[in-house]
């Protein structure tokens, strides 16, 4: 299942997972926060997987290790969901295939479901990696899932979702599709209508870490009230690549954040929205919501990782909870990553346009903001801005 940006597959998605709750189902990301967003685990920590590049060719990696354990899951199994497909690792993905047409092979079919959009980020590739990568897949430097054997070999049918519910401005909605797919007609429309005076009380989106954090700690700097640091509290298994939020949080009253969960006990708030600080406490904050002017106390969130595990006797398959973490559910809010911002809807945002490098960043900032009117570049678009990887050009248009 597939579709640009703001076109409801999460929603789809999660629908999909309620509606067969009573099915043995595997629910999979290839990332910490990606699998948080549908309550689900990563592949590695669902399949136990090794760190590194996942090869029956690289001798010492510790790949069989667990062999044995990942078979019967699958064996158990009704569905499996890999969710953000786009930035799953054609090794990791080609490993877990060769899992799933083995339980083929055997009489067992298991229904797989992928969702995601291969225009928008790509797998990630460290720089030590990149040497086995190339060994393992001399023919696929990118990484994509689509162009390994074992996609053909599952026979994927593709769905995709066409009509946009982010965006209700028509024109806007097909500019964004235009640049998803690499066509320039949609830039004319984009420097003709973003606002052009930067936006107060707006994020930016940046498309590295560096760039976002030097944004967030300047503009904190700014304010003269007294800052309280406030550190995470982990319990059990929990990875850096599990958390999404700060691990050691500074704030001022006075500071601009974004909130990273939506609100328990009512509906005054929702992941994603902006608020200003106004007092700062030993287990909570109190906040000012942009949307409602409301004055309100968020307290510190439980986080729970999940992992997957087997009943020989019952032949369910349960999801246990591995490990907690513990912080107040907010970051900084002057500047997010585009990488943090996938997944996101911002009534308004400032995106530094020249600073995207890899295909897909700068589509995924732009489709972030529900208006035109609403978002401001640093630099009008150009021709060279629209990047897109021709692996997945060539895919879709024979798909």
């Amino acid at each position: 299942m597939t579709g640009g940006a703001g076109t409801g597959k999460s929603f789809l998605l999660k629908k999909f997972i309620a509606t067969h709750s009573e099915l043995n189902i595997l629910v999979t990301a290839p990332t910490g926060v990606a699998a948080k967003n549908i309550d689900g685990a990563t592949l590695h920590k669902t399949f136990r997987l090794p760190l590194g590049i996942i090869s029956k060719e690289i001798d010492g990696n510790g790949l069989l290790e667990n062999e044995k354990y990942r078979k019967k899951l699958l064996k158990y199994a009704d569905i499996i969901v890999i969710d953000e497909i786009s930035m799953c690792r054609a090794d990791i993905f080609a490993y877990i295939a060769d899992l799933i047409l083995e339980q083929y092979s055997q009489g067992h079919r298991l229904q797989v479901v992928l969702c995601g959009d291969f225009f928008q980020l790509p797998p990630v590739i460290s720089s030590s990696e990149k040497e086995s990568f190339s060994y393992v897949f001399p023919e696929n430097k990118n990484g994509w899932p689509f162009l390994t054997a074992q996609w053909k070999e599952l026979g994927i049918k593709t769905v995709d979702l066409k009509e946009i519910v982010r965006q209700k401005d028509k024109q806007f909605s097909e500019a964004l599709n235009e640049i998803r797919k690499g066509n320039i007609q949609g830039v004319k429309f984009l420097n003709n209508n973003y606002c052009k005076e930067e936006i107060e009380n707006s994020v930016c989106i940046c498309g590295t870490n560096s760039q976002a954090t030097s944004i967030n700690e300047s503009r904190l700097d700014l304010i003269e009230s007294q800052a309280v640091t406030y550190d995470i509290k982990k319990e059990g298994d929990v990875k850096e690549s599990d958390i999404s939020c700060e691990e050691h949080l500074t704030l001022k009253v006075g500071a601009r954040v974004i909130i990273l969960v939506n609100d328990r006990t009512g509906d005054l708030y929702q992941n994603g929205s902006y608020a200003t600080v106004t007092a700062l406490k030993d287990n909570s904050i109190n906040v000012i919501l942009d949307n409602s002017y409301s004055d309100i106390e968020i307290p510190i969130n439980t986080w729970e990782i999940y992992g997957y595990s087997y009943d020989e006797i019952t032949e369910k398959i349960k999801k246990t909870v591995i490990g907690k973490y513990q912080q107040i559910p907010v970051r900084l809010g002057w500047a997010v990553t585009v990488h943090k911002s996938q997944g996101s809807t911002f009534s308004s945002v400032n995106i530094n346009s020249k600073r995207f490098w890899v295909p897909g960043q700068l589509y995924v900032a732009l489709s972030r903001c529900r208006t035109i009117e609403r978002m401001h570049l640093s630099h009008p678009l150009s021709e060279q801005d629209i990047m897109v990887f021709t692996d997945v050009m060539k895919y879709f248009s024979n798909s």
